[in-house]
């Protein structure tokens, strides 16, 4: 399965909003690389809830360690270079106190860390990671009410959630499943911000019932 994986790494370039993955990293080490990746993606999550607090201190801390850290994974392994632009941009918005830059890069952050991890099968199953990625990307467009950019954000939830579901109904959650249904059809139904805002919340509180659902377990 390793060889598979990084094979995989040769053949297949991963698009992301900011950056491309385009080489191999060495088959050594790749569970370092996922766990350190795992440790950025949290970072990112830390800095985008203290910047949507406006504890900007924290977010300064955060993101020093943030830098750090991506420093590293981009210098042992140089396939991940991509991270750094993430970071970079994040660390602008941060120093400038660009609230809304700010929250979107660290968001950025945590769906970039999550795309690369998702090469070496980490517990968590990247589309749970992306539903928590998409539920901060609807309150950040809650607060100018861009519905456009909603409405989009909803659409990949909805495609999101329906590659997951297969995989809920397995663990025969059907009361989960009941209740992520629901809420996405309220979401397509929502055009106020504070509507966007409730649902938000309630499906980050949803992904942390989809991670404990999901989690691989490892032998």
């Amino acid at each position: 399965m390793r060889a598979l994986r990084v094979l995989a790494w040769l053949v297949v370039a991963v698009v992301l909003p900011v950056a491309a993955v385009q080489a191999a990293p060495p088959a050594a080490g790749t569970e370092r690389l996922s766990a350190a990746l795992a440790q950025l993606g949290e970072y990112g999550e830390t800095i985008y809830d203290a910047v949507k607090a406006d504890n900007w201190s924290t977010a300064q801390r955060q993101g020093a360690l943030a830098r750090q850290r991506a420093a590293v994974i981009t210098r042992q392994w140089p396939s991940t270079a991509g991270i750094s632009a993430v970071e970079a941009a994040l660390a602008a918005a941060i120093k400038d106190r660009r609230r809304d830059a700010a929250l979107r890069e660290a968001n950025r952050l945590t769906l970039v860390t999550a795309e690369m991890a998702s090469r070496f099968d980490p517990p968590i199953p990247l589309a749970v990671n992306r539903l928590d990625y998409l539920g901060r990307e609807l309150e950040i467009w809650a607060e100018p009410n861009d519905q456009p950019r909603l409405d989009a954000t909803v659409a990949d939830i909805r495609a999101t959630w329906e590659r997951l579901r297969p995989g809920v109904a397995a663990k025969r959650e059907g009361q989960l499943i009941a209740h992520v249904d629901g809420l996405v059809s309220r979401l397509e139904r929502a055009r106020s911000s504070s509507q966007y805002r409730t649902l938000a919340h309630e499906l980050l509180d949803a992904v942390d019932r989809l991670e404990t659902t999901l989690k691989k377990e490892r032998r």
